[in-house]
């Protein structure tokens, strides 16, 4: 997934994603570390539940900045996603709502786990599904 402009663009698969992506420069990430993270094979047995995180209609904003603007998404158990954005383009934001380390969430409608946040649960609770 890449959001970009403070919006979602449509979704890929990974052989496509890969095909859009710059490559890291060599600087960043050596070339064999890259193939090995690009190589991690996907694991579903985690959760048993369908959904593991959805966001409907979420906005963040800071001041005036809107980070966020009605966002909807739903991530389900057994997707591989990568995400990716300029700067400022709202991605460590919204791990901090599925990570559940923004305050602004609980004012959100955000589900982590088939579990609507805000229903009396601890930020311990959620992280230890």
């Amino acid at each position: 997934m890449e959001i970009k402009a403070r919006g979602v663009l449509p979704k890929l698969t990974r052989a496509e994603y890969k095909k859009r992506c710059h490559p890291v420069p060599s600087h960043v990430l050596e070339p064999e570390t890259e193939q090995a993270i690009l190589a991690l094979p996907e694991r579903v047995d985690n959760y048993r539940g369908s959904v593991v995180a959805k966001l409907n209609k979420v906005s963040i904003r800071y001041g005036t900045r809107t980070i966020l603007k009605n966002l909807c998404l739903t991530v389900r158990n057994g997707d591989c996603w990568a995400l990716g954005g300029e700067n400022g383009a709202g991605k460590s934001t919204f791990l901090s709502l599925i990570c559940v380390d923004n305050p602004q969430s609980y004012a959100c409608d955000v589900e982590l786990f088939e579990c609507p946040r805000g229903s009396g649960e601890s930020i311990w609770d959620i992280k230890s599904i």
